[in-house]
């Protein structure tokens, strides 16, 4: 801002200095609407989807403002007609509008450690942009600016401090991941280079003696071997960078993958349950995991090992409701359900959902990796096809003793269509049927 007292500025400058000021300033509100819209988590539909739609147009609307004021006030000396100041006025505030109308709307979804991340990064926009919103209201109300007010503009620098500690402290983004991304593409640039630089100054120092065509033959075959042998180069830094970032994480799903594998040859229901809830919750880094099995009018909690009454959700619960429409798993902070976490994973069984594994946010705040989530899907299906199996072996043991003591009526009496599930029977017999109670 300093450079506006000095008296020698020609008159192009001025306008480079505006359009460059101008240009971040909007870019600025660009970038935060656009942040605003999927931050703690992007809407399909509603308002924030509007406002992501809009917020190109309003961009482009805003940046030739800028550009046509700027080069017709300061390089062509014409005055700007009447509906400029206004028309410019209309866009800021509705940029500001949008940010936080979005911010609002994300807050009410919003819970836990989202909820006190939107908040910091909500305040941190509202103090960055407050000197620009002064300013922009200075200028189309015609109120003069007096020269302290020029140094309004460093609020922005509010942005990337604020924006950096809450990175920082509040995990807003995988840090780690940025820092992995950048450490491959920085160590591949710079084996490529060195590689490129000791092989070239090699081949001009010892072909070069034997010609000129040579020399340059060479050169050209190394700069394809180089480009051919990108991608494998690539994949060998990317992976050994990963592995130097993300042991841990790699380690945890690989043991999940495995707890897949074997708990199909568990024989004990209660064991089966158990070892997964306890796994599940130990790898992923979180606070809690819950398992339920449904029949046809809810979904009981298990919980191996307690003497006290299982709780259990309806089985119209909006969260069991979109894993039997979508055969996935459920973000809970998006449905209005019962279940208490972050995110519910069904048991499928013959396209069925027989139950379900709800797992909390995790203790140290950060967010599920895509892969984390993955796994534990496939953890949970391996259990739901596992208790299924287990199920069925023990009703055909049933009905082995059945009709070896009491015949075909007493095989008759159990398999009865549903008598329980109308309250006119007694529940069904099997390893499920008392998982919970």
């Amino acid at each position: 801002m300093f450079v506006s007292f000095l008296p020698w500025k020609p008159e192009w400058f001025t306008a480079v200095q505006m359009l460059l000021t101008r240009f971040c300033q909007i870019f600025c509100a660009y970038a935060a609407l656009s942040l605003a819209v999927i931050f703690p988590y992007p809407s399909e539909r509603g308002v924030r989807a509007l406002l992501r739609r809009a917020n190109p147009i309003a961009f482009a609307i805003g940046l030739a403002m800028v550009y046509w004021g700027t080069i017709s006030l300061v390089l062509l000396l014409r005055p700007l007609p009447t509906w400029y100041n206004p028309l410019g006025l209309t866009v800021t505030l509705a940029y500001f509008t949008a940010i936080t109308i979005a911010f609002v709307v994300a807050g009410r979804g919003a819970r836990g450690a989202d909820a006190k991340r939107l908040k910091w990064v909500g305040y941190t926009l509202a103090l960055g942009f407050s000197g620009s919103l002064i300013e922009t209201l200075q200028f189309a109300l015609r109120i003069p600016i007096l020269p302290w007010e020029y140094w309004l503009g460093l609020t922005l620098l509010a942005i990337p401090l604020g924006l950096g500690y809450a990175i920082v402290r509040h995990r807003v983004v995988d840090i780690g991941f940025v820092v992995n991304r950048a450490l491959v593409f920085g160590s591949l640039s710079v084996i490529v280079v060195a590689a490129f630089m000791v092989l070239e100054w090699t081949l001009s120092t010892v072909a070069m003696r034997i010609s000129h065509l040579t020399s340059t033959s060479l050169e050209l075959a190394l700069a394809l071997g180089l480009g051919f042998s990108m991608r494998s180069l690539h994949a060998r830094v990317d992976r050994f960078v990963d592995d130097l970032f993300f042991r841990d994480r790699h380690e945890a799903e690989r043991a999940l993958r495995t707890l897949a594998r074997d708990i199909a040859y568990v024989s004990d229901p209660q064991v089966a349950v158990a070892r997964v809830q306890a796994e599940v919750a130990v790898r992923c880094g979180a606070t809690g995991a819950a398992i339920y099995v449904a029949d046809a009018a809810r979904a009981l909690r298990v919980d191996p090992g307690s003497g006290g009454p299982a709780p259990a959700v309806g089985i119209d619960d909006p969260a069991l409701v979109r894993m039997r429409a979508t055969r996935t798993f459920v973000e809970l902070r998006r449905v209005d359900s019962a279940l208490a976490g972050d995110f519910a994973f069904p048991m499928l069984v013959r396209d069925t959902v027989t139950g379900m594994l709800v797992l909390g946010s995790k203790s140290n705040g950060e967010a599920y990796a895509p892969d984390e989530l993955a796994t534990v899907e496939t953890v949970t299906m391996a259990l739901g096809n596992a208790l299924d199996a287990l199920q069925t072996a023990a009703l055909r043991r049933e009905v082995a003793r059945v009709l070896h003591d009491g015949g075909i009526d007493g095989l008759r009496g159990m398999v009865e269509p549903a008598r329980w599930a109308r309250g006119t029977g007694t529940q069904p017999t099997g390893p499920l049927a008392g998982l919970g109670e």
